[in-house]
């Protein structure tokens, strides 16, 4: 196979080395850049040839982009890139991008394979001449990805020093400080690696090299703090740490001080007493007291690395997927249901609501991986052991809280805990006027990306000290809205649309309740409860409405990715809308479902499993989230893996009707013709399920013989689409097995009549009967799938 590599300059290689003539040229290397970059999305070919050729009129850019894609393809092969409709993009599986691996290995935990990869700065030296939109974003790629780069090296080092490994530590630091030299955060991080692995020495060279690096280059001075450290080293005697230090009794509180962040935020002081070897976070948070008179910054690393030599028992750690493991998990969290401990049961609407406010306003951090609602609610009203939850719901930490409402005053009790052994990290009591709830919010949500050593951006910080709203009316309504929401039922949306209607007249300006009500307008158009057309426009205003009132609501963009896939059947402005809500919300469970039901029906099923993998990774105790997960492995011939996840979905919940229907699909594909009529009946008879079971059924019934049960089936079908005008399309595979080729391509073109939201999700038929017929080949190019 041949590879692509575009760290630290640009080429390709095969097995005899580097590729030259047609493929290597410079305008078909940065093709296959900007495709890299984009996976696993595609660019169209309109934005291709704007990077590419900004000179050139469409016509001949278009004609030199496919001299390019065909010379590409003759060297690396055919399946080096992929067409789909308008979108080129770069199959992995054809040719090894670096790149590629990665962005891979670090959405894997793989740090170090990333750091291994990493062999220079991205397209380090490579130009293209008169092509400036490509420049803008060759320096915004390579930004990115050296920013990653960066935050990998300092989280292997933070790892290292929690191993106990000294000489791992040092080199980890040694090396940022190598890609950006002029830090003089990363320096002191490295002083005091270096002092505490016993070269006191190195330590005071690297702060005379800063020093003399910064002169040099920008005629500037050393931070003062880097000097003070140094200067410390120089004066004060070494002294042999010894391990009797850690025993007995070790009373301390945290000064503030000593644990700020780069951003300058304090927590409040933190008060341990352990009696046996606490926590290794705890534990760094203790030690930094016996440092405090060192600046801020070099007492966090320098106590974090004293940790190995007092309190850790001796070990053999080495660096690795375990290492990467257990950072990864630390920095996993789960928000249990705040109990409600106000006199009026019915204000556990509120308390429920809290709780889904934090997990979303944490949700929107890209360090901490955040279980979702449904998985974290499942232990609600359960006394269960703190380390079995933990084990559940695959995280290192869990919030606790309590809530108690009594009339405009709120009183809330948090508490961190950290999973594995069940210690409290920290407890806070607010109580506030109802209007401040958002500034709890705010509040616990910045002290526990502190806790967990989280990175926050500024942007993400912003994110997170906004006000939806000003109103507490409102917001009451909102939760309530959201309440209902949860319900996932016809009669739930229904309630929940009353609650965000009154919200928004309420405050119109209320972002998040006119996304709640694009929410539940795209879904009554699936469940029949209005028109296409209906569910159409007012899906669309209320997301474009969402949106204008905060144009960063991931909510929002992922209704709105839904409205163009489903309703204006425009692919492009789908897949940015959903890639958008994902970037700015990326443990948004809801967000990596539509987007992978996107994916489905654009055949792409691969990176459409990837994405229901990580929603049932976020959430792994919703049934509809197993089921969609096994429906997807069963679509592509993977049945044996499809079956533990449709089980699971049933074992959740067992009255879940698509399960069950899931199920039968599973014994229809495996054969079992009995059992999968059993299991159809069974979906049918539960409450709250789609049309789907049903047409499943009669299908089936018609395929096996039973065609007389089938054609009862089909008329109450019909019956229910001429007496409410809406014609799901999946009857016509009800016509199909009936042997009615001619009735379900009229049934389908009566679904493409009035845009049946469905339509772009019902998959491509495989039955030649259809399949060949031009007319149905004509019926997928205009709703816009893969033919």
């Amino acid at each position: 196979m041949f590879s692509l590599k575009l760290f630290g300059g640009a080429c390709l290689e095969g097995e005899d080395g580097p590729l030259t003539g047609p493929a290597a040229q410079r305008h078909r290397l940065t093709l296959l850049a900007l495709l890299a970059c984009a996976h696993p999305g595609g660019l169209t070919r309109d934005k291709l040839t704007a990077y590419l050729w900004p000179e050139r009129d469409t016509e001949h850019a278009r004609s030199l982009l496919k001299q390019a894609v065909h010379a590409l393809r003759k060297a690396l092969g055919e399946e080096v890139i992929l067409s789909a409709a308008d979108e080129l993009r770069l199959n992995p599986g054809a040719l090894r991008c670096d790149v590629i691996g990665f962005e891979a290995a670090l959405a894997a935990g793989g740090l170090e394979r990333a750091v291994e990869l990493y062999s220079g700065p991205f397209l380090d030296g490579f130009f293209l001449r008169d092509a400036p939109e490509f420049e803008r974003w060759l320096d915004g790629e390579r930004a990115h990805l050296a920013r990653a780069y960066t935050k990998a090296l300092e989280r292997l080092a933070e790892a290292a020093a929690v191993r106990g490994d000294l000489p791992g530590t040092v080199e980890w630091w040694r090396r940022l400080a190598a890609e950006d030299p002029f830090n003089s955060r990363v320096m002191l991080h490295l002083m005091a690696a270096l002092e505490a692995a016993g070269d006191r020495a190195g330590a005071i060279q690297q702060a005379r090299m800063h020093a003399a690096l910064l002169e040099q280059e920008f005629g500037a001075q050393p931070d003062p703090e880097v000097m003070a450290l140094a200067e410390r080293m120089r004066e004060e005697p070494v002294i042999a740490p010894s391990r009797a230090r850690a025993k007995g009794n070790l009373d301390a509180t945290v000064p503030a001080q000593s644990l700020a962040d780069e951003d300058g935020g304090a927590p409040p002081e933190l008060t341990v007493t352990p009696e046996r070897p606490p926590p290794a976070r705890i534990s760094r948070r203790l030690l930094a007291w016996r440092t405090a008179a060192l600046p801020a910054a070099a007492t966090l690393a320098f106590a974090a690395l004293l940790l190995v030599v007092w309190l850790l028992p001796e070990t053999s750690a080495h660096p690795g997927a375990d290492t990467e493991a257990a950072v990864a998990s630390s920095r996993a969290i789960a928000v249990l249901p705040c109990a409600n401990l106000s006199r009026d049961p019915e204000e556990e609407y509120f308390s429920d609501g809290l709780t889904e406010e934090l997990i979303s306003v944490l949700a929107q951090v890209r360090a901490l991986q955040v279980a979702a609602r449904t998985s974290a609610f499942a232990f609600k009203g359960e006394n269960r052991d703190i380390r079995e939850i933990g084990e559940t719901l695959n995280v290192g930490t869990l919030l606790e809280c309590s809530v108690r409402r009594e009339g405009e005053r709120v009183r809330v009790t948090a508490q961190l805990i950290n999973a594995s052994d069940g210690f409290h990290l920290w407890s806070e009591t607010y109580e506030r006027d109802g209007t401040d709830v958002f500034a709890i919010q705010s509040d616990l949500a910045l002290r526990i990306v502190r806790a967990l050593e989280a990175e926050l951006t500024p942007a993400e910080r912003e994110r997170i000290a906004r006000r939806p709203t000003d109103s507490p009316e409102a917001h009451a309504l909102y939760l309530k809205g959201r309440h209902f929401w949860n319900q996932r039922t016809v009669n739930g949306y229904g309630r929940a649309l009353e609650y965000f209607q009154r919200a928004i007249e309420v405050d119109p300006q209320y972002a998040q309740a006119h996304a709640g009500l694009a929410y539940v307008y795209s879904q009554h158009g699936v469940w029949g409860v209005l028109t296409s057309e209906e569910s159409s426009v007012r899906t669309r205003d209320a997301a474009l409405r969402a949106l204008e009132l905060d144009p960063e609501l991931a909510e929002a963009y992922t209704v709105l990715g839904g409205y163009y896939h489903a309703h204006a059947w425009d692919s492009e402005a789908a897949e940015r809308a959903h890639r958008r809500a994902l970037e700015l919300n990326p443990d948004y469970t809801i967000g990596c479902t539509w987007y992978a039901n996107y994916l489905t029906s654009m055949e792409r099923f691969d990176e459409a499993i990837i994405q229901r993998r990580k929603a049932v990774e976020l959430d792994p105790l919703s049934p509809y989230l197993s089921y969609m997960l096994g429906s997807a492995l069963l679509a592509v011939g993977r049945p044996d893996e499809a079956l533990e996840h449709l089980r699971n979905a049933i074992e959740l919940d067992s009255m879940y009707g698509e399960g069950h229907a899931g199920m039968a699909r599973y014994y229809e594909a495996t054969g079992r013709v009995d059992d999968a009529i059993r299991a159809y009946r069974r979906a049918i008879e539960l409450p709250d399920v789609t049309w789907y079971p049903r047409t499943g059924l009669a299908s089936l019934l018609a395929r096996v013989g039973r065609r007389d049960e089938a054609r009862a089936m089909l008329g109450e079908l019909q019956a229910e689409a001429d007496r409410t005008g809406i014609y799901a399309p999946h009857v016509a595979w009800v016509l199909l097995a009936l042997d009615d080729v001619e009735g379900a391509l009229a049934w389908l073109e009566r679904s493409y009549q009035q845009k049946h939201p469905i339509l772009r999700f019902m998959g491509r038929s495989r039955d030649p009967r259809l399949a060949d017929d031009p007319r149905y080949a004509d019926l997928l190019r205009r709703i816009g799938l893969p033919q």
